[in-house]
């Protein structure tokens, strides 16, 4: 989680706490599909399942006697089921949770501007793409990144490699279709790319 998902503590902990790891459930939930390496999506993986324990467990304990700890943990032990993960959204609006509030934060995130971030050590990193955790970064993106669309020096790196690769000689499209100069035959009438190519950057010369 980041700095600016923490919320002004209540007189009610117990609360508190099923905000915090019903918050936590969802959003790490949503990072597991964009985790830069298997570890980090391990990480969110046990981390999501981590916290709906911890709900459960809160639950429990509102409901069992606090002082009858033997009593809760040999229901615990009976029961030995793993945490159900169900559904953490129906469960944070039960409980009166801003649940869609902490889906759409998590997609303002994601969707943020890559812009350069400035660590410290004078280093640029993309404030899009790197994960920010408190004062600290879990992983962070060098910038430009590839994933910015408007990254002018990966722009020109693909435009380069299309011109190198393309072949300048132009096409010569035969009764069915294809491409006779630059062996293209597609099944479903897709241009030769070579051409598209050449259509794209005309300072692809004949040779």
């Amino acid at each position: 989680m980041t700095d600016t998902d923490s919320t002004t503590p209540s007189e009610d902990h117990v609360r508190d706490l099923h905000e915090f790891t019903l918050n936590t459930h969802m959003r790490l939930g949503m990072r597991i599909g964009r985790a830069p390496t298997p570890a980090r999506m391990w990480a969110y993986a046990a981390g999501t399942g981590a916290a709906w324990a911890a709900h459960r467990l809160l639950e429990r304990l509102a409901v069992v006697d606090p002082d009858g700890v033997e009593t809760f943990a040999a229901e615990l032990a009976e029961e030995g089921e793993f945490p159900d993960m169900t559904d953490p959204y129906g469960h944070a609006e039960q409980l009166g949770f801003p649940a869609q509030a902490w889906i759409d934060a998590e997609y303002a995130a994601r969707d943020a501007k890559h812009e350069p971030v400035t660590l410290q050590d004078g280093t640029q990193i993309c404030g899009g793409c790197s994960l920010r955790e408190g004062d600290t970064y879990a992983y962070t993106v060098p910038f430009p990144c590839p994933d910015n669309p408007a990254n002018p020096a990966e722009l020109a790196e693909l435009r380069q490699l299309v011109v190198d690769m393309a072949h300048p000689d132009p096409c010569r499209i035969d009764h069915n279709g294809g491409c006779q100069e630059h062996f293209w035959f597609p099944t479903d009438g897709t241009p030769c790319p070579h051409g598209r190519a050449q259509a794209l950057f005309p300072d692809i010369k004949e040779s």
